[in-house]
């Protein structure tokens, strides 16, 4: 089974359409922020806090502002292993 060439050529525009639309997010963030980034630097920084809720503005205007410490913090549930 082989792919034909109209459905390679296909796969390899869109995967090049999305690094460029990738790259221009990018470059918009950079532009925006009030703090000087490296590209390189902010990838870096979009790669650690993917997974953390964070205003993003906040974090890209200001990186050295630790996150602000929240008044009440959540109750710990208790784990039980065995009774």
């Amino acid at each position: 089974m082989s792919l034909s060439r109209p459905r390679v050529l296909t796969s390899v525009l869109v995967a090049g359409f999305i690094a460029l639309i990738a790259v221009l997010i990018l470059k918009f963030l950079q532009l925006k922020s009030k703090f000087n980034w490296s590209l390189s630097h902010l990838v870096a920084l979009l790669r650690q806090q993917l997974f953390v809720y964070r205003d993003l503005w906040v974090r890209i205007d200001n990186p050295f502002q630790p996150p602000p410490i929240p008044e009440t913090l959540p109750e710990q549930l208790a784990l039980q292993l065995a009774k």
